[in-house]
């Protein structure tokens, strides 16, 4: 049964204030808090230590990311109600590339790089909240510095989702002087 989902997490430093404009959302539109992050894949059905062995050569082979919000967007889809879209960077086209080898399916792998702000059924009011997300977030670049093998996927309830392992992404190389 696939029980696992392969993360990019964002930095402490975006991490927190993304984790609140979560909570202010779920509270507002009836949905369930869940941490910031953007699915490289989901529902994999592979063993966690095979996963996890993944999860850290990929975090191995992958700089950290900085990524600019392209938009914000609303839309029908549960995952995707409310979510920042970001630009096709190539390291995520990679990450997903890797993931779908060793997991050996396409299937739970993201239809493009983003990071839902909400799960929840459509509303009236969503495309509305996106324009005035746009004005907080439009531009704003997000850095991403770790990879998480994380036990979530369609049929895991959202409360229930849990981190198994995190792992840093290489740093970004310093110029040097």
């Amino acid at each position: 049964m696939p029980e696992y989902s392969l993360w990019l997490i964002p930095s402490i430093a975006h991490e927190a204030a993304l984790a609140h404009t979560i909570a202010r959302l779920s509270a507002s539109l009836g949905g369930v808090r869940f941490e910031p992050h953007v699915t490289i894949q989901g529902d994999l059905d592979r063993p966690r230590e095979q996963l996890a062995a993944l999860t850290q050569a990929m975090a191995a082979q992958t700089q950290v990311q900085q990524w600019p919000v392209q938009q914000v967007e609303a839309g029908a889809h549960f995952f995707r109600c409310i979510y920042l879209r970001f630009a096709d960077p190539p390291a995520f086209a990679a990450l997903q590339q890797a993931s779908r080898a060793s997991a050996g399916t396409a299937t739970g792998l993201s239809p493009y790089p983003h990071l839902s702000l909400v799960y929840s059924e459509p509303h009236a009011d969503n495309a509305r909240s996106a324009v005035l997300l746009a004005g907080e977030y439009g531009g704003r670049c997000i850095t991403f510095d770790r990879i998480a093998l994380v036990r979530s996927s369609s049929s895991i309830a959202i409360a229930d989702w849990q981190t198994v392992a995190t792992y840093a992404l290489t740093p970004i190389d310093e110029p040097s002087p």
